[in-house]
Formats: structure tokens, sequence, C-alpha cells
């Protein structure tokens, strides 16, 4: 009976490696129904059995059937092997997946927690389940804003495989880049470039710098540069990753995609936005080829090119793009998904630059409404609502409750980033750009101060953002009778703006 069920089993293995699900759906089925007519009770075929089809569901994007499943086969593991077993780490770490793939990080949390403490506990010399959980976790944390704690997990990590393999080895490539993706996130601009170069340094000397991984590295160290306004830089990474990806990768490949949407918005922060239109709809069909129409890759990227013609005051077609967009989000992925919310706050956004206010609103609030109740109430993503719906109630002439949500956000990104962070910076210009409007110069030039020093800190002195906080901080000196340091602030955003123009033009 056990080699009948052992033959299921194998061809379902077989099928879903070779991405056959359909194929794959009826022998699943069937080792699971043999399972439970071999014995009574729980036993491990069956929780084996239930495990590869909760699985198959979760890859068929079957969510409500596959958390059925998954949450049996944790159970009947548990029953059987207790609570602190491999298999049952295993299982919680399936049943984290799924609820990541649903955007539900909360619910994600805790199991990915429980699964990385039984394999502490369970790992012995051998090292490769424990770093698979910890990198697992810390993927989690990063997804959920939570920097630091995935950059402290991706350091500890990386430790388990230098003592394994050695500093040397390609296999630390992927936790240098994770690291340095953390360490981007906590505006720890200079260790994260270091790390992504030690990455590339490891692939160069093991791989070759032709190989798809350098140019994944090349993309992270392409982030770097665009943060702190190196265009130029930063593109000329981006065609050198895109040119080894054309190269080594087949057509479709997702990867191309991933350099061709940087590059759109390099070519965007230049005012090169007529190139980056052709590439963000490359972008889509890519996506599309790769994953279907209406994978959350190709609505972001409608989103994306959405909000392009909408800067353009290409209504229509911004309108056309962002609808779609949120009609197949809808369809897919159900009305709370993080994807359909920010598809409503672009398109709330929309109706807000063509005067739609009584539209805009409504669209506005369910897309906060879905970050937070799915994203909680303090992530780095609902700064984005606040900001959107602080312009909108500008516009309305409510400037109280804008002052109100933009101190909400500049709350949010000092809790999770800290007070240095880019992000900080940003939040406070916003917020003194209301006050600038309501003519509380004294409190805006104090934010605007704030926001100076933690760019000059974090990014040094040429950052393109640094220049608008320059020539806003010109425009109150103005406004203030201040005619010397108004001066002295609009050479120094003249100076960023360009780089290159000789000081005797400057001055005339």
């Amino acid at each position: 009976m056990d080699h009948d069920w052992d033959k299921l089993n194998q061809t379902v293995l077989k099928l879903i490696q070779e991405g056959k699900y359909q194929e794959a759906l009826v022998p699943a089925e069937e080792a699971v129904s043999f399972a439970e007519n071999e014995k009574e009770g729980p036993h491990y075929n069956l929780a084996v059995a239930l495990n590869n089809l909760g699985e198959l569901y979760h890859a068929m994007e079957d969510y409500e059937k596959a958390e059925t499943v998954i949450k049996r086969a944790l159970n009947t593991f548990e029953t059987l092997l207790g609570p602190d077993h491999e298999d049952v780490a295993d299982s919680l770490t399936n049943l984290a997946e799924l609820y990541i793939a649903q955007g539900a990080f909360d619910q994600a949390e805790p199991l990915m927690q429980r699964a990385a403490e039984i394999k502490e506990k369970t790992t012995d010399k051998d090292k490769t389940d424990l770093i698979q959980s910890l990198t697992g976790l810390a993927t989690l944390y990063r997804f959920q804003g939570k920097h630091k704690a995935a950059m402290e997990l991706f350091q500890r990590t990386l430790g388990l495989l230098e003592d394994a393999l050695g500093k040397d080895d390609p296999n630390l490539g992927p936790v240098l880049n994770s690291l340095g993706q953390s360490q981007q996130g906590l505006g720890q601009l200079e260790e994260a470039t270091n790390t992504y170069r030690r990455a590339l340094s490891i692939y160069e000397k093991a791989i070759g710098p032709g190989h798809p991984a350098f140019a994944e590295t090349l993309s992270y160290l392409a982030e770097i540069y665009i943060a702190t306004g190196f265009h130029q830089i930063a593109e000329s990474f981006l065609r050198q990753s895109l040119e080894i990806r054309e190269g080594s990768l087949p057509e479709h490949h997702p990867d191309i995609a991933e350099s061709l949407q940087k590059l759109t918005i390099v070519l965007q922060s230049q005012g090169r936005g007529q190139e980056a239109a052709p590439l963000m709809q490359r972008v889509i069909d890519i996506y599309s080829h790769a994953y279907g129409n209406d994978h959350p890759a190709v609505l972001q990227q409608k989103n994306t090119l959405g909000e392009y013609y909408l800067s353009q005051g290409n209504f229509d077609t911004a309108k056309t793009l962002l609808t779609e967009a949120l009609n197949a989000g809808e369809s897919a992925f159900g009305t709370d998904h993080p994807a359909v919310a920010q598809t409503l706050n672009n398109l709330a956004v929309l109706h807000d630059k063509i005067g739609n206010f009584t539209e805009a609103e409504p669209l506005h609030q369910r897309a906060l409404v879905i970050r937070r109740k799915v994203l909680g109430p303090e992530h780095p993503v609902i700064t984005q609502s606040y900001d959107n719906i602080a312009a909108h109630y500008m516009a309305r002439g409510r400037n109280q409750d804008a002052e109100e949500l933009l101190n909400q956000s500049l709350a949010i990104w000092e809790k999770n980033m800290g007070e240095q962070h880019p992000a900080t910076a940003q939040a406070y210009y916003n917020l003194a750009t209301l006050q600038v409007s309501e003519g509380k110069y004294t409190e805006a030039e104090t934010a605007l101060v704030k926001s100076r020093k933690i760019l000059e800190s974090s990014q040094g002195t040429s950052n393109f953002h640094l220049a608008l906080v320059f020539e806003a901080l010109s425009a109150i000196y103005r406004k203030t009778d201040r005619p010397m340091e108004a001066k002295e602030y609009s050479a120094r955003a003249f100076k960023i703006r360009n780089p290159e123009q000789p000081q005797n033009q400057r001055n005339n």
C-alpha cells in the first residue's frame, strides 16, 4: 500500500517541479484520498500528501483551498511529531509563504518566527536549514519595512555562511544583496554601497562579470546612485546590467524587465520621459508573457505607466491604464490587496489633478483603509496615503487636516527608519511646504533645516533632493527679508543642479 502511495507522491512532486500544476492536481488529490483510506486518523503519509496538495494550490493561486489544506497538514504534523519537529517548521514556513503571497505580512510573521525557533533547536552541524529559515524571516521583515531587524538577521546569516563556505564563495552573493537592501532601507547608503561592491567582487572572481548574478547586483547598486541623485552613474550601471541580462537570459525573462524598470526611473528623473514610456510598455509585455496579465508585477507596471501619463497631463490614457490595473487587481486578489490600494491611490491623485475632488476622496480613504488593515497602522507605505490625502485637503483649503496627516507621516518615518533617514528628511520637507503656504515661516524654516541636516549627513552635499530644500529655504528668506541668506541658498541649489557650470556664470 505504501508503495502505491509513494508512486503517486513522486508523480506529484515531479509534475510540480516541471511547473505542470494542472496535471499534478489529480494525482495530488488522489494521494490525499489514498492516505486517508490507508489508515484511520492522522499519519505521516497523510501529512505529506496534504502538504504537497497545499503547495500545489498555492502555486495555482487558489489561496483559500491552499490555506485550508496547509493548516490541516500542519495540525497533522504537530499531532504526530510534536510542536518542535523540523517537518512542523517546514509546514509553518509553507503557511507563512502563502500569507506573504497575499500581502498578509502580520499573519506570516509569527509563523516564520516560530519556524526559525524550531530550526535553532533542531539544527546541529549542518546549518543549511537554519540559514534558509533565518533568510526567510529576514526577507519578511524587509517586506514589512522592519529594516533594522532584517539587517541583523542577514548579518547573522552571512556569518553562518562565511563559517561554512569561506568569505569568497558566490553563495554569499544573494545574502549580501539582501543585506545591502536592508542597509539601504535604513538610509545607510555608504554601508549598502560597500556591501554591493563586495558582492560584485566575489561574483567577478568566481563566476565572471557576464553572469546574471553580477547583473543583479549592478542593478541594486544603481539604486544607491538613483537615491543620491547620481543619475548618469545609475544609468551606466543599469545599461550594463540590461546588456548582461539580454545576452544571457531568455527574451521574456523577468530580470530583464527589472533592469528596464529601474532604467525608466532614471530616464524620467532626467526629464527623458519620452524615452522611458516605450520601455515601460516593454516591461508590461515581459511580465505579462512571464506571469500572465493579472500578476502583481503587471499591475504595478501599469500603475507606473499610468503615473507617467498622469505626470504628462495625459489624463485619459492614465485613467485607462489605472482602471485596467484596478479591475484586474480586484479580480485576481480581491478588494483588500496592497496592489489594489496602490492603484486606488493613483486614481485618487488623478481625480485630484483634474479637480474631481468628490470622486478622489473615497478612493484615497479606501486605499488608506486597505493599507492599515493589511500592513498595520505604522507601515511606511501608509505615508504615501497620508501625503496624498494631505495634498487633497490642501487643494480644498483644509490645511489643518493636512498638517495633521503630514505630522503623522513624519512620526511613522521617524519610528520606522529613525530621525536621520532620507525619508524622514522628505517628510520634514513636505510639512514645510504646507507651513510656507500658510505663512508659518519660522516653523517651515525649522523643518527645512532638519531636512537639510539629514540629507547632508546621509547623502552628501550634491543630492537633488537637497537642492529642493535649499530652494525652499531661499524662498523663505526672501519672504522674511533676509536677502543674503536667500542668495546663499539659491546659489547652493544652483550649484547642485548645474555642477559643471563655471562660477562666474552662476553669479550673473
